[in-house]
């Protein structure tokens, strides 16, 4: 039996609800997936979270605590791509994460002419 891929959801409540939960935990074939609300923890708690599920991917917000270098060190292979729905990844992940192969997605500028109509309509 095939491995199953391995992700974290890295939301807090409020984002879990805005982007729509319930279309994103919808089980998937060979897909394990695990939803952490860093808010709630510590940068101690958030790097043994990491350690114990060993994430192929994991799906970022504005409330993700930094992946810790000492994970990314200590699990070259893992995660190995880093999926941001908002804004930047800087934040979140170091330079090191891309130059060892890691693939990072974002919004980019897919919603700045909505945030920028919005800006000028208020």
């Amino acid at each position: 039996m095939k491995t199953p891929a391995k992700i974290i959801l890295s939301f807090s409540e409020r984002e879990k609800k805005l982007f729509s939960p319930h279309s994103i935990f919808t089980p998937i074939p060979n897909v394990e997936f695990r939803w952490v609300d860093n808010t709630q923890m510590s940068a101690k708690e958030w790097q043994e979270a990491l350690v114990q599920f060993q994430p192929n991917a994991l799906v970022s917000c504005w409330s993700t605590a930094r992946i810790p270098d000492e994970f990314l060190q200590s699990s070259p292979l893992l995660p190995q791509y880093l999926c941001h729905v908002s804004g930047s990844v800087r934040h979140i992940i170091s330079r090191s994460f891309m130059e060892r192969g890691g693939l990072v997605t974002t919004w980019g500028n897919m919603a700045a002419p909505m945030v920028a109509e919005h800006a000028l309509l208020l």
